[in-house]
């Protein structure tokens, strides 16, 4: 059974952040709502890199989203996901990070 969330807004927004150290090369990931995501939920990912945004796309149930992203020289890299949900509800729905990986040289 899902837990349900509900929020004052229709818009939820959650991030997480990373530190590179200059190490990386590329990020990789695909990118996707979870196979148990309520009909009609609809979210969008975000890339930013020291900062700066390098990729905002829609997701939305069964596409994925393919990243494939450089990071050389980079210090942080921050991952953002936003839940567009009806009526400010939602049933634990999550966005899934799937294979996500940093490639060193």
């Amino acid at each position: 059974m899902h837990q349900e969330e509900c929020y004052r807004d229709r818009y939820v927004t959650r991030s997480t952040g990373y530190s590179l150290g200059r190490k990386r090369v590329t990020f990789l990931a695909q990118v996707g709502l979870d196979d148990t995501a309520s009909e009609g939920l609809e979210g969008q990912v975000k890339v930013f890199i020291d900062g700066q945004r390098e990729l905002a796309k829609p997701v939305t149930l069964g596409h994925p989203v393919s990243i494939n992203l450089p990071v050389a020289n980079a210090v942080r890299l921050k991952l953002e996901v936003t839940f567009i949900t009806k009526n400010g509800c939602r049933h634990s729905d999550e966005i899934v990070w799937g294979d996500a990986r940093l490639v060193v040289p």
